[in-house]
């Protein structure tokens, strides 16, 4: 039981990790890109549509991560816990 909950832990960092990479890679494509020759300009935000776009595409991602990171420490919190527990029944005389 300890292995698989310790395994769905290591796999639910992996995700996290990944997600961040992810969204890493995003903002820096979204940094370097050049800029296109036809713009329709969002009046209220000077934006293009396109960035517009990527904008929200990140923002969604950056919660989507924060999102992972708040059950990750919930699931590792859980996780201690029941160990703990585990250990305190094998160690009872």
């Amino acid at each position: 039981m300890k292995d698989i909950a310790i395994y769905k832990l290591a796999r639910i960092e992996q995700a996290i990790d990944d997600l961040s990479r992810a969204v890493e890679r995003l903002e820096r494509a979204a940094q370097s890109r050049p800029t296109p020759v036809a713009v329709v300009e969002d009046e209220d935000m000077g934006e293009s549509e396109s960035e517009a776009a990527l904008r929200r595409e990140v923002e969604g991602l950056r919660a989507d991560y924060e999102n992972l990171r708040t059950i990750s420490r919930t699931i590792s919190g859980r996780l201690d816990s029941t160990i703990d527990r585990v250990r305190g029944v094998l160690d009872a005389p």
